[in-house]
C-alpha cells in the first residue's frame, strides 16, 4: 500500500491503458507483422491540464505526467505454430507448397508435404480416413478418399502445387485383387509336379496363375523357380506351343527338368535349337539361347508361341539391345509370359522396366516410370534417369502387378539346409567323340576297380574329361558373371583352374584364388578380402587345397566344376559357405558332363556313401537327393542314364553285378587317395 500512495489516480489509470496498449499492440504485431498503419492510436485525456498523451504502439517512455509509447526497435520473430500461417493472409505469401502422394500399403497412401499450413491441415481433418503418425509426422488416408482430398486441396492453388499419383497406378491399387491361392485348382498339372512343389513354391504357381500366365517369379537362387514356371506353363498348355528362352549354359536344364517333373509330356515334344539354321517344325516346347533368339527372329515372328519363359530375364535389362528387341517381339504374341530372375535389377531401378513390359505392355510408359521411380532429372545432355525413388511404391507396385520374389530367411524352415543340383553341360561345347576319349572310355569300361590298371584307366578318363570339358564350364561361369552375386568354384585340374580365372579375368570381375601354391599367411588374406569386400565375386578354389581350413560364408552357391571320387572332400568344401555365419542355406551345383568320365565317378561317390552309412560313418552329401533329370525312353542305351546315379542302394543289392561292384570299391575305399594321384599321371592333380 505504501508504494501505490506514490502514484495519483491518474497515473494509475495512464498506467492501465499503456498496459491495455501494449496488449493490443502485440496482438497486432502478431497479425499483421508488425505494419503500425493498421493500429490504432489510443488519447489519453491529462485530468486538470488538459493535455492529451497520444500513445501510439511503441515501448512507454515518462515524460512529466504523460506517458509516449515509441516504436521498437525490432520485431518478435518468435515461431507460433498456430499463428504464423494466418489462413486469411494464406494467399499473399510468397512461397509455393509442394504436394507428393505416395503409397506405402496396397490400400492406404500418405502426403508429404514441404511445410505445414493450418488451412491444409483443416482439410486433412475432414477426410474419414485420416490417421496420422507422430514418429514420421506424416499423414496417410485411405485409397478410397484419394479424389476427395484431391478436390479440396486443389481449390489451395496456385499457392500449392501437387504430385498427384499417376492414374495407371492409381487404378492398379483401387482395383479388387484375388490373392486367395487356395482358390486356385492345381488338378490339371502334372501329377509329379504338383507333388514336388515345396509350399511357397505352391503359392508362386498359384500366383502366376492368378495373373493369368503374365508375371515374373524373382525368388532368390536356389528356391526353385524352374519348377515353378513348368508349373504354371503346364497349368495353360492348351495355348502352347512353348518357347523357353535361356542362357546357353542351362539350356539343357530345362529339357531335363520337363522330362523329370512332366513326364505326361511326350520327349519328341521338346525340341533344342542349337544353330540359328535350325526349324521348329511341329515340337510343342522350344528351347533356345538368347543367341540363337536374335540371329533367328526373323524367322521365329512367323511362327506364334502361345507361351514363353525367359530364364535369368536380367539378360534383357538394356532395351536397346537385339536379345531385348527380339524378346519384345516373341512376347507381344504370346498369351502367357513369365520371367525369371534372382536379380532382376541389377543396380538401379530402370533396368526393371523393360522386363515389366514384357508381362505388362500396358504398364507406364519409361518417361513416368523414370520420373516416377528413378529420380528422373533434367540434366546437361537431356534426361537421366539413374537414380531412385519411391522405392517402397514401386514395390507394392510390382508385388500387386506381377512380381512375387521370396528370399531364402523367408522360407528357411520349409528349406534344406543344403540344396545340390546337377547342372548338364552344353554337349555341343564337349567334344566327347574323339579317338583319345573313345579308346579311354573303352578301357575304363573293360577293367575292373580291383587292379591298378582299372584305377589308372579311370583316373586318364577323369583328367581327360577336364580337358573337353573346360569350354563348357567356363561358357557357364560366363552366365553366372551376369547375376553380381558372390559364389565359390572348386576343381581339381591346373588347367581348368586357370582357364575359369581367364574367363573371370576377362570380364573385368574380382576374384580370388586359393590352390596348392597359396601360402598359409597368403589364404587368410584372400579369404578376408572375399569376405569384406562387395566388389569380390569369385572364389577359384582347388578341390583339394581348399576344402578345409577356410571360410566363405559371404557366398551362398558352391558350384564343383569337377567332381571327385572322395564324397567325404566334396562335402568338406560344401562346409567352406555351410557354417557358422551363414544366414541363409546353400546352393550346390555340381557341372555334369554326359559320356566322360562324370558318368563313372557320380556312382561311384553314390556307392562309396552306400558303403560308409552302412558302417556308420555316412557324410551329410546325399547326391540321390539332387535334382535329378531323367530322359526316360529315349536316352540311349549306351549312356548311363543320371537317374540310374540316384538308385537306392536297397534295390541295388539285389543285383548281382552290384554285389561285385561293391567289392570293387571296398577295394579302392582301401586305396589311399594320395597314392591314386601319385600314379605316373602328368598335370593329373594341381597339387602334386
Amino acid at each position: 500500500m505504501a508504494n501505490n500512495a506514490k502514484y495519483s489516480e491518474d497515473e494509475i489509470e495512464r498506467k492501465r491503458l499503456s498496459a491495455l496498449c501494449r496488449k493490443e499492440l502485440s496482438r497486432k504485431l502478431t497479425g499483421s507483422q508488425g505494419n503500425s498503419s493498421n493500429l490504432n492510436f489510443l488519447s489519453i485525456n491529462n485530468g486538470s491540464s488538459g493535455n492529451v498523451s497520444t500513445v501510439s504502439p511503441c515501448r512507454e517512455q515518462r515524460s512529466g505526467n504523460s506517458f509516449v509509447m515509441h516504436s521498437p526497435s525490432r520485431q518478435n520473430h518468435r515461431y507460433n505454430p498456430l499463428k504464423s500461417k494466418d489462413p486469411q493472409n494464406f494467399s499473399s505469401k510468397s512461397s509455393t507448397i509442394q504436394i507428393k502422394f505416395v503409397m506405402i500399403s496396397d490400400e492406404r497412401f500418405s502426403v508429404i508435404i514441404s511445410e505445414f499450413q493450418e488451412q491444409i491441415i483443416s482439410i486433412f481433418k475432414t477426410i474419414p480416413s485420416r490417421s496420422y503418425d507422430l514418429k514420421t509426422k506424416t499423414w496417410d488416408f485411405h485409397v478410397k478418399d484419394y479424389n476427395d482430398l484431391v478436390k479440396k486441396l486443389s481449390q489451395l492453388k496456385p499457392r500449392v502445387s501437387i504430385e498427384n499419383l499417376p492414374p495407371s497406378i492409381l487404378q492398379v491399387f483401387k482395383k479388387e485383387v484375388n490373392t486367395d491361392y487356395n482358390s486356385v485348382d492345381l488338378t490339371s498339372i502334372d501329377k509329379k509336379l504338383v507333388e514336388s512343389l515345396m509350399p511357397f513354391q505352391r503359392e508362386g504357381v498359384c500366383y502366376g496363375i492368378l495373373k493369368n500366365g503374365r508375371c515374373i517369379i524373382a525368388d532368390e537362387m536356389g528356391l526353385g523357380k524352374t519348377i515353378q514356371a513348368l508349373g504354371i506353363v503346364h497349368y495353360y498348355r492348351n495355348d502352347w506351343p512353348l518357347l523357353i528362352v535361356s542362357p546357353s549354359s542351362v539350356r539343357y536344364q530345362w529339357s531335363e527338368a520337363i522330362y523329370t517333373f512332366l513326364p505326361s509330356v511326350p520327349t519328341h515334344y521338346v525340341h533344342h535349337y542349337t544353330t540359328a539354321k535350325d526349324t521348329v517344325g511341329d515340337a510343342k516346347i522350344v528351347i533356345m539361347s538368347y543367341d540363337i533368339l536374335k540371329r533367328t527372329i526373323s524367322s521365329l515372328e512367323r511362327h506364334v508361341f502361345g507361351a514363353v519363359i525367359f530364364d535369368e530375364s536380367h539378360f534383357l535389362k538394356s532395351p536397346k539391345s537385339a536379345r531385348s528387341v527380339a524378346a519384345s517381339v516373341v512376347a507381344s504374341q504370346a498369351r502367357r509370359v513369365v520371367l525369371l530372375s534372382g536379380t532382376p535389377a541389377l543396380s538401379r531401378p530402370k533396368e526393371l522396366y523393360f522386363q515389366i513390359n514384357l508381362v505388362m505392355q500396358k504398364f507406364l510408359g519409361f518417361h513416368e516410370f523414370g520420373i516416377r521411380y528413378c529420380a528422373g532429372t533434367f540434366g546437361k545432355f537431356g534426361w537421366e534417369y539413374g537414380g531412385s525413388s519411391n522405392m517402397q511404391e514401386l514395390q507394392l507396385l510390382l508385388n500387386r502387378c506381377c512380381l512375387i520374389r521370396r528370399i531364402k530367411s523367408e522360407v528357411l524352415t520349409q528349406l534344406p539346409s543344403k540344396i545340390r543340383e546337377v547342372v548338364i553341360l552344353d554337349p555341343k561345347l564337349i567334344k566327347t567323340e574323339t579317338q583319345k576319349m573313345k579308346k579311354i572310355a573303352e578301357a575304363v569300361q573293360r577293367e575292373s576297380f580291383r587292379n591298378s590298371e582299372g584305377n589308372t584307366a579311370l583316373l586318364q578318363h577323369y583328367r581327360e574329361t577336364a580337358e573337353v570339358k573346360t569350354k563348357a564350364i567356363c561358357n557357364y561361369v560366363n552366365d553366372l558373371l551376369e547375376s553380381d552375386t558372390k559364389f565359390l568354384i572348386f576343381a581339381h585340374h591346373l588347367t581348368v583352374l586357370n582357364e575359369i580365372c581367364k574367363t573371370i579375368s576377362s570380364k573385368n570381375v574380382s576374384y580370388i584364388r586359393i590352390d596348392g601354391s597359396t601360402k598359409s599367411e597368403e589364404r587368410k588374406v584372400r579369404c578376408d578380402m572375399f569376405q569384406e569386400q562387395d566388389d569380390c565375386l569369385v572364389a577359384v578354389l582347388s578341390i583339394t587345397a581348399a576344402s578345409t581350413g577356410i571360410t566363405l560364408t559371404a557366398a551362398q552357391r558352391v558350384v564343383f566344376a569337377e567332381l571327385y571320387w572322395n564324397p567325404g572332400i566334396l562335402c568338406q568344401a560344401e562346409d567352406r559357405v555351410h557354417r557358422i555365419g551363414q544366414q541363409g542355406s546353400v546352393l550346390i551345383q555340381f557341372l555334369i558332363a554326359k559320356n566322360t568320365a562324370d558318368d563313372h565317378l557320380w556312382k561311384l561317390m553314390q556307392t562309396k556313401l552306400n558303403v560308409l552309412n552302412k558302417a556308420g560313418l555316412g557324410q551329410n552329401f546325399a547326391v540321390e537327393k539332387s535334382t535329378e533329370a531323367k530322359r526316360g525312353n529315349e536316352t540311349p542305351s549306351n549312356q548311363s542314364n543320371l537317374h540310374s546315379f540316384f538308385a537306392k542302394a536297397s534295390v541295388q543289392q539285389d543285383s548281382a553285378a552290384h554285389r561285385e561292384k561293391i567289392e570293387d570299391v571296398h577295394q579302392l575305399l582301401e586305396e589311399d587317395d594320395d597314392a591314386l594321384i601319385t600314379l605316373n599321371l602328368d598335370g593329373l592333380d594341381e597339387d602334386c
